[in-house]
């Protein structure tokens, strides 16, 4: 009897770590998110310079379909729709912070939680740059002004990414982060809504 209890919990032992082992091949290692904030930092200077490309020849969206001016626009328009779709594959969070940390060991979770507040400020960043390019295809604007709080903003995101994955931001809960972001990316409805001019 006794030897049917032995060999009962050893499979119950051996189904148990094959779960545990099951469950940490799923998680995503604090490694990969690394690479993803340093992926995303060069996504976003190509989607950043795509923009600012597109908005010097915003001026010719009007023109004739067949002219140099309206193919230029069209190839920039392009490259800057790509350039934007790259950079979001890259930083947007799948779930939440909750679902990215439960699966990790409580080390590789202190480990991971810079690279997850990173994340969060370089999709803020791709908001803006998004939210700029949308006034663009609005109201056909070459200048670069109207869109340079959605720009400065954006780029302010990208430091305080920086910041965070470099373990300048000491808090405990996602939210603290947040909090500490600058006033143009917590409150975006202080830039005048430039939509239909």
């Amino acid at each position: 009897m006794s030897s049917r209890i032995t060999v009962l919990g050893a499979t119950v032992l051996c189904l148990a770590t094959l779960a545990q082992g099951a469950h940490a091949a799923s998680c995503t290692p604090v490694a990969a998110y690394r690479d993803r904030y340093a992926q995303g930092l060069l996504a976003y200077k190509a989607a950043r310079a795509a923009l600012i490309r597109e908005i010097h020849l915003a001026g010719s969206m009007n023109a004739a379909p067949s002219s140099k001016g309206y193919a230029r626009w069209n190839s920039a328009d392009a490259e800057s729709a790509s350039a934007e779709d790259a950079y979001t594959k890259v930083v947007r969070l799948q779930g939440s912070y909750a679902d990215a940390l439960k699966c990790h060991s409580a080390a590789d979770a202190v480990a991971l939680q810079p690279y997850l507040y990173a994340l969060t400020n370089l999709e803020i960043a791709g908001n803006l740059l998004f939210q700029a390019r949308g006034d663009m295809l609005t109201t056909c604007n070459s200048a670069l002004g109207p869109y340079t709080p959605y720009i400065l903003a954006a780029d302010q995101a990208v430091a305080m990414a920086k910041k965070a994955a470099a373990g300048g931001v000491k808090s405990r809960f996602p939210s603290d982060n947040i909090a500490q972001e600058p006033d143009e990316l917590a409150n975006m409805r202080d830039i005048p809504n430039r939509c239909g001019g």
